[in-house]
């Protein structure tokens, strides 16, 4: 089993819980479990990984360098 702590964060798309949610990540409190990373060329494949049902933590599509 794993030490980490995991808990539900859902902010309202209000500007107050949005800057409550930037607090919270800048200060270290919030930071998501990324599962998997895909490169923008195989965002395809994430979108079938995704449908799977299998994704535990977030699916990331690099569309950067």
């Amino acid at each position: 089993f794993d030490s980490r702590r995991f808990a539900n964060f859902t902010a309202k798309e209000t500007a107050e819980e949005l800057a409550a949610l930037v607090e919270r990540v800048e200060a270290g409190q919030l930071r998501p479990e990324i599962g998997r990373r895909y490169a923008l060329a195989d965002a395809a494949a994430a979108i079938r990984y995704i449908e799977t049902n299998h994704a535990r933590a977030k699916v990331v599509v690099d569309v950067g360098d």
